[in-house]
């Protein structure tokens, strides 16, 4: 239990919150900005999802790397290890979001909506002791 409050009163688990909460903002405004405007290029979801993932993922291995974990330098291999957890997560996305789509009558942002929810949960368990590890 000790252990619990420990990380919970972690000035760098609440930074993550606090950035995490930032980026998931971004993430989530993404994908319906990218989704209405570019409707009129008859872009497919899924294709709007991987530009959103890109977007999403380099503004938030920025705002993880300056703001919560504060390394300097090794900008590849956290890039690779951040981008490798991002690359986990669009392809369950991928999967995800059309099975939410058609099983479940959802509008494609509320699938993902839905789908984001443990996504942010996990990514503080691998950021903080895969890509960032300090």
């Amino acid at each position: 239990m000790k252990e619990i409050t420990d990380v919970l009163q972690n000035k760098k688990f609440k930074n993550y919150i606090y950035i995490g909460i930032i980026n998931t903002i971004f993430g989530l405004a993404i994908f319906p900005i990218l989704y209405f405007s570019l409707s009129n290029l008859q872009l497919h979801y899924l294709t709007i999802l991987t530009l959103c993932y890109l977007i999403s993922v380099i503004f938030a291995y920025t705002t993880n790397k300056i703001y919560v974990f504060k390394t300097s330098g090794n900008y590849l291999p956290e890039l690779i290890k951040f981008s490798s957890y991002n690359v986990f997560v669009y392809m369950l996305n991928v999967g995800a979001l059309p099975a939410l789509i058609f099983y479940f009558s959802l509008h494609p942002v509320v699938a993902q909506y839905i789908f984001i929810i443990p996504i942010v949960l996990l990514g503080y368990l691998w950021q903080s002791k895969i890509t960032f590890k300090v």
